[in-house]
């Protein structure tokens, strides 16, 4: 009996499992059908895929600043659209076809996500040239690196960009109008589509490339940093006012700032202006080549020096700036004692 008992329950069991494997692939087949297929397709359609891009960028933003993950919880829906249009665009470009798809994987990571959500990395760059609070500075100096692997927790919790009200605009609504740059430069063939998977970890500029093949990947990325970061300077000058009526605001020459960023010169110091002139009047005169690169190599010395003595400036500026606000804070404790 007992051993009759125990055959037909393991008979119970696989008739149990039998029925409900079948009913579940009726499901996942009607599921399939109704939900999967249609979204799917509406998602690849050209004229409807860029709704979807915008929808997927703007609850990933949108859940980021607030705390969440937002790629996390959007890529538990639009993974499979995104990976499966990857799959198509690499069976595409391997055959030398054109790309089926506009919106992937590859697409998102090489051309969107720079620096992570928000496109954070167009944010340091702004706040290094022309932000003015503190904290912000130095929390920008920190990310520089990892942001340019595209990782911006250290942005995101430290900056702030959760639930910070003066970002929210530039951080949530700033991707969608990249999406719709880069869409455009993509769907008229300007720039090759996003055929290949890539590393999420990418360098800005190098996941493009290895993503569309082409150089013109490489400019279309690098354009759409410099585009976000012009987008956050308004948001910039309302955080700079906020930082002085905080009495956390440093003093900046934002003209010189680029200048000394991006050449290391600044022009608007008088010693930078007068080197500058011989220097142009000098090179005028001496039409031999060989001259030229003599004078050349010496004025690369002399702007060297110009550019250390100009550093050590600075930062004695800064360091003077600050001694004086300590001094005038003691003096201010002293008269209300």
């Amino acid at each position: 009996m007992i051993i009759l008992h125990k055959i037909s329950f393991q008979i119970v069991i696989l008739m149990i499992f039998f029925i409900s494997s079948r009913v579940f692939d009726k499901i996942k087949a009607l599921i399939y059908k109704f939900f999967t297929y249609p979204f799917m397709n509406a998602a690849s359609n050209p004229d409807v895929g860029l709704g979807f891009a915008l929808l997927y960028i703007l609850f990933v933003s949108f859940f980021w600043f607030f705390g969440l993950h937002g790629t996390n919880i959007m890529n538990g829906i639009f993974a499979p659209v995104w990976l499966y249009a990857t799959v198509q665009n690499s069976i595409a470009f391997k055959a030398s076809q054109s790309l089926p798809f506009i919106f992937s994987q590859g697409f998102f990571d090489g051309f969107i996500f720079l620096g992570g959500w928000g496109m954070s990395l167009g944010l340091l760059l702004i706040t290094l040239i022309m932000g003015r609070d503190k904290q912000a500075r130095t929390i920008s100096k920190s990310s520089i690196a990892p942001g340019i692997f595209n990782i911006n927790e250290l942005v995101t919790f430290a900056y702030p960009l959760i639930l910070n009200p003066v970002m929210a605009i530039p951080a949530i609504i700033g991707p969608c109008l990249i999406v719709i740059w880069t869409w455009f430069w993509i769907s008229t063939g300007v720039v090759p589509g996003a055929a290949l998977l890539i590393p999420w970890v990418a360098p800005v500029g190098v996941g493009a490339f290895i993503t569309t093949g082409s150089w013109k990947g490489i400019i279309l990325a690098l354009s759409n940093l410099i585009l976000m970061a012009v987008l956050y300077i308004p948001f910039i000058l309302i955080a700079n006012k906020i930082a002085k009526n905080n009495d956390t605001a440093v003093s900046l020459n934002y003209l010189g700032r680029i200048q000394f960023l991006f050449t290391g010169r600044n022009y608007a110091e008088p010693q930078a202006k007068a080197l500058r002139l011989q220097q142009r009047a000098e090179l005028k005169q001496s039409p031999n080549l060989q001259d030229r690169r003599v004078l050349k190599e010496r004025y690369h010395k002399e702007w060297k020096t110009l550019h250390n003595e100009l550093v050590v400036k600075y930062r004695q500026a800064r360091k003077d700036k600050k001694n004086a606000k300590q001094l005038a804070k003691k003096n201010r404790k002293i008269k209300k004692t």
